[in-house]
């Protein structure tokens, strides 16, 4: 027998389920000590897998990882962070309501912060040409820079040495441009990477003398080596009395003929002077040189 008889009906919706790979970003609440630089975050996993019905999870732009600190940061922050999913208009995301799923619930999460430093640009001078490091006046643009690292790595660095000029190839004033190189685990935060270096010998007198004793050492077995250049202009430095004592027989241009071929050709040539420790030699030198089998 049929006691009693009610109607029911269940409302519902079919809608296509879909996934989708969003980005991870990052949000700094606070601020960094004094002398302290913030980096860029790093995320681990950098994305996202969102699991929902499509419309649901079109909506969703990227999910945000917020640190909050009262105290300024002085160190390298590292954590486990819970995330939210934000929307294309930029507000958060109900994720209950929408009934969105993820692949993970926290990302490992890393702030950099690291110690900036200003630290001297300089070269190493070498002395030639009869000039010292005492005889040159340098000049280097930018004069310093600013650089950030680990308080470690930072402790002991307080120059950047740009490389080496010998000062026998410097004649009156010379401008060289380096780069500016840096170790590992440093970065230049002010971005300039080259520096203009000016170098001006002062003090020193100079003189112009021609020198016709070549000499040639090296040359290959049965080859005899003839002049083709008989003599060339030397220019010596030093201070004056004793540049006026030099005379000509003093200096010897000798070429190293050891990578030498067969025929006419330029060389370098070394200029040496003998009995004078005061003065020095100013300069590159090439001379020609025939050389002939025998």
């Amino acid at each position: 027998s049929i006691t009693g008889s009610t109607a029911q009906n269940i409302a519902y919706t079919v809608a296509r389920r879909t996934q989708r790979s969003i980005e991870v970003k990052g949000i700094f609440d606070g601020d960094v000590a004094d002398g302290f630089q913030q980096g860029e975050f790093a995320f681990s996993p950098s994305t996202i897998l969102v699991d929902g019905e499509e419309d649901a999870v079109n909506q969703v732009d990227y999910a945000l990882v917020t640190i909050s600190r009262d105290e300024p940061l002085s160190e390298t922050f590292t954590g486990e962070m819970p995330f939210q999913l934000i929307g294309f208009d930029g507000q958060v995301l109900d994720v209950k309501s929408l009934n969105l799923e993820t692949d993970v619930s926290t990302v490992q999460v890393t702030l950099p912060v690291v110690k900036l430093k200003e630290v001297e640009l300089k070269v190493d001078l070498l002395p030639g040409g009869g000039a010292t490091a005492d005889n040159a006046e340098v000049d280097i643009e930018p004069s310093t820079i600013t650089i950030s690292g680990s308080e470690e790595d930072l402790a002991t660095k307080d120059e950047i040495v740009l490389g080496q000029i010998d000062l026998s190839q410097v004649f009156s004033q010379n401008t060289y441009t380096f780069d500016i190189p840096l170790e590992a685990g440093l970065n230049n935060v002010s971005g300039i990477t080259q520096a203009k270096v000016t170098v001006k010998i002062t003090g020193l007198a100079t003189r112009t003398l021609e020198v016709d004793n070549i000499q040639f050492i090296n040359y290959p077995e049965g080859c005899t080596p003839e002049k083709v250049t008989l003599s060339c202009q030397v220019q010596i430095r030093g201070e004056q009395e004793a540049v006026d004592a030099v005379i000509p027989s003093q200096l010897r241009i000798v070429a190293d003929l050891s990578n030498a071929g067969r025929g006419n050709q330029t060389v370098d040539a070394k200029v040496y002077l003998d009995g004078s420790s005061n003065v020095g030699v100013v300069g590159e030198y090439k001379i020609v040189v025939n050389v002939q089998r025998n």
